[in-house]
């Protein structure tokens, strides 16, 4: 439950809300990057500013999907899971040992993991647009407001 109420409850605001309030006033891209931006500076708090880059680039991931794919459930399902990975790594016994604690800056080691993945994200996404596109078939539209 921790994981997925506040992925749902936060996408139906940060991608269903305030992405379709942007893109009804702003180019999609820009949508996108102040949606994505504007859910970074939600999670900010002085304990976890180090955390406003990675959530704001989380935020812009998916509001990209939304737009791609026109899906907001699918924007829920990927933010729970993200959270539930994080609950999960955060409170094994062995990651208190191996990464400190959940408000400590996270190593560094976990970046470039973290930027593979996003670039094989995108990739996959860019992928699948283009065979949609090559089949006559587009993308569901946004959801509105």
């Amino acid at each position: 439950m921790a994981a997925l109420v506040p992925g749902v409850v936060e996408e139906v605001v940060f991608r269903g809300i305030v992405l379709s309030g942007f893109r009804a006033a702003l180019p999609t891209i820009w949508a996108v990057l102040g949606a994505g931006i504007l859910f970074g500076a939600f999670h900010l708090s002085p304990e976890t500013a180090f955390r406003f880059v990675p959530t704001a680039w989380l935020g812009v991931v998916l509001g990209g999907i939304v737009v791609a794919t026109g899906s907001l459930p699918l924007s829920m399902l990927l933010h729970g899971v993200n959270n539930a990975l994080i609950l999960a790594v955060t409170s094994a016994p062995v990651s208190g040992d191996r990464f400190g604690e959940a408000q400590a800056e996270p190593p560094l080691v976990i970046l470039p993991l973290a930027l593979l993945l996003s670039v094989w994200g995108v990739r996959i996404l860019l992928r699948e647009r283009r065979v949609q596109r090559l089949s006559g078939a587009e993308p569901a539209a946004a959801p509105g407001p």
